[in-house]
């Protein structure tokens, strides 16, 4: 029910498809990574690097919260970003305590201490 990888873990997830689009993918990068089917999470530590269409996130943790979509396969919901993760979005980029990036719509909330740059 659990999965461990440690040292250049790379994983590729599958994002929902969204209103016009068959779905994408979300590439991490990680020292650290940890798949717990039980509770439906990802975790990864150490050196982050998601990158999900024009959104590239560099931080020290995320958690991926999956959803079951019917059989083996299981799909993004949200990824929640802690330790001033910071994202660029095209031009723009913004640091903050918490991101949290939903992928149905995709869109992502930065919280707490907040700096941007346009």
């Amino acid at each position: 029910q659990n999965l461990i990888a440690e040292q250049d873990v790379k994983t590729t997830v599958d994002a929902p498809p969204e209103k016009g689009n068959s779905g994408s993918k979300i590439f991490l990068s990680s020292d650290y990574q940890q798949f717990d089917n039980a509770a439906n999470t990802i975790l990864a530590s150490g050196s982050v690097k998601i990158v999900y269409e024009d959104y590239t996130v560099v931080g020290p943790k995320a958690v991926f919260k999956l959803k079951p979509t019917g059989g083996q396969s299981k799909e993004i919901d949200h990824i929640l970003l802690t330790g001033r993760p910071t994202i660029t979005d095209k031009e723009r980029m913004i640091t903050a305590d918490q991101i949290v990036i939903t992928t149905a719509p995709r869109k992502f909330d930065a919280r707490g201490n907040v700096k941007t740059q346009f």
